[in-house]
């Protein structure tokens, strides 16, 4: 009766054992990692970003000795969750949010963003028709 029995592996299966075990660790880790990015996007769509009284209590949460600093950025606290939402601004915020523009004006006027409507140019310039 044999008692000394060992078993042995072509190095080639070995190779392919230890390539397989590479990329059920590299799987485990993504998936990790992609449960952890959809924890996040729930967490800050759903509870953070909801509106933006809920943005405001989470940033001065965070930031609990910035209370002016947090009354100062609420235009854009709103802007914010209005972008996650896909929702205009309420009309109550709108007076909070300041459009700053910097730089020159020198081809025409600048539009950072809304709803534009009902605007008429009047341009005069070499060779252009003079409109009344």
């Amino acid at each position: 009766m044999t008692e000394d029995v060992r078993p042995t592996l072509h190095q080639h299966d070995q190779e392919r054992l230890d390539g397989l075990a590479g990329v059920r660790k590299d799987q485990a880790v993504w998936e990790h990692q992609r449960k952890y990015e959809r924890s996040t996007h729930k967490y800050l769509g759903e509870d953070v970003l909801k509106d933006t009284g809920s943005a405001v209590v989470w940033w001065l949460a965070k930031n609990d000795e910035q209370v002016e600093r947090t009354v100062e950025d609420l235009g854009m606290l709103a802007r914010l969750t209005s972008a996650v939402n896909d929702t205009d601004v309420p009309e109550r915020l709108r007076a909070l949010i300041h459009n700053a523009i910097s730089g020159g004006v020198q081809h025409g006027p600048v539009i950072q963003s809304g709803r534009i409507a009902g605007l008429t140019f009047h341009v005069h310039g070499p060779g252009l028709p003079v409109q009344d």
